[in-house]
């Protein structure tokens, strides 16, 4: 896993930060996170990324992205990128509201080819699951590829 690829990850494993925070830093700085941005202080995430202060101090206690932190993820399989990246899939963008942050677990090349993509949602009905298996048919059996965004069980079920 490259270093903004683990930059990123820690980003996304910060307890109170969401999908609106990470669109904030990365915004505020211009798309490309690095692991100098961690270990900081609350006034400062609060001040330089203007994020709430609750979201400041978990990112605070959240503590700096450290060597053993880095070594116990960087052999696995796992792609981090956010949607400045020149890698993002171009088709994810044309979503009404697209995630800023994406992880890829596995072949990042299937992406270059036609896929369908499940995203999650919290608290799916059985209908939801049920209309996720018959599209998740429908576009294997037409040739494309499958990028779950959730391990869920409902979702493991589901397909």
């Amino acid at each position: 896993m490259e270093l903004n690829d683990l930059a990123l990850w820690w980003l996304t494993e910060c307890p109170n930060l969401g999908w609106t925070g990470w669109r904030q830093v990365l915004d505020r700085c211009g798309g490309i996170v690095s692991a100098s941005l961690f270990g900081k202080s609350a006034e400062y995430y609060e001040n330089s990324l203007g994020l709430s202060a609750r979201v400041a101090r978990s990112l605070d206690s959240h503590g700096p992205l450290t060597p053993a932190v880095s070594a116990s993820v960087s052999g696995l399989p796992i792609r981090f990128i956010a949607d400045s990246s020149k890698d993002f899939p171009p088709k994810i963008r044309l979503m009404k509201e697209f995630p800023p942050i994406m992880n890829i677990y596995g072949n990042f090349e299937i992406l270059k080819r036609p896929t369908a993509v499940i995203l999650c949602s919290r608290g799916p009905s059985r209908d939801d699951l049920e209309l996720v298996k018959t599209a998740v048919d429908v576009a294997l059996d037409s040739g494309y590829a499958l990028a779950a965004g959730h391990n869920k069980p409902a979702y493991q079920l589901a397909l």
